[in-house]
């Protein structure tokens, strides 16, 4: 092969590395991952949750449609000893879904409803999902979850009888 040749196929050669390195380079990226450890969370206030959201003697005559709700009862989950580094708590809801609604948590003793959770607001907190964030005292390390709870048609027919929902939930900090 000539010295000509042979500079052809080296310049080729370096061109085709280049362009691959480049085009390397355009498709990395980094993720990076944060998180903070706290040594213990917040403490239930079991008072604030020992006594049963009472929704009272409720009318089947109000649950003619899908969503037709009660009177919204409110409700407060207290909360102690709270972590002073984290600025606020919200609580997870999970549990037992309605079979038509899984927005809503199951009941026992009648049929055609759920009990609907909300926050403050009058937002609903769809079951498995979050209430909103309650600020943590930074004197106090307490803080205090307001909610209501309402009896929700999920679209069946309304049965007469008493009836019992039960949520558990967990919490979260930011």
């Amino acid at each position: 092969m000539k010295m000509t040749s042979w500079l052809k196929m080296g310049v080729l050669a370096a061109a085709v590395t280049a362009s691959m390195g480049a085009y390397a380079d355009n498709s990395l990226g980094s993720i990076t991952v944060t998180g903070s450890i706290i040594s213990a969370g917040c403490s239930v206030d079991a008072a604030s949750i020992a006594a049963p959201v009472e929704l009272g003697v409720l009318p089947v005559a109000d649950f003619k449609a899908a969503g037709d709700h009660s009177a919204l009862v409110p409700f407060s989950v207290h909360l102690t000893a709270c972590p002073i580094s984290q600025a606020g708590v919200n609580l997870l809801t999970s549990g037992a879904a309605d079979a038509t609604n899984s927005k809503l948590i199951a009941v026992s003793g009648v049929t055609g409803l759920g009990v609907a959770i909300y926050n403050a607001d009058d937002t609903q907190i769809n079951l498995n999902s979050t209430s909103a964030f309650a600020a943590i005292d930074q004197v106090t390390a307490e803080a205090t979850i307001p909610l209501k709870a309402a009896a929700m048609s999920n679209g069946g027919m309304v049965t007469d009888g008493e009836f019992t929902a039960t949520t558990n939930f967990t919490l979260s900090y930011n």
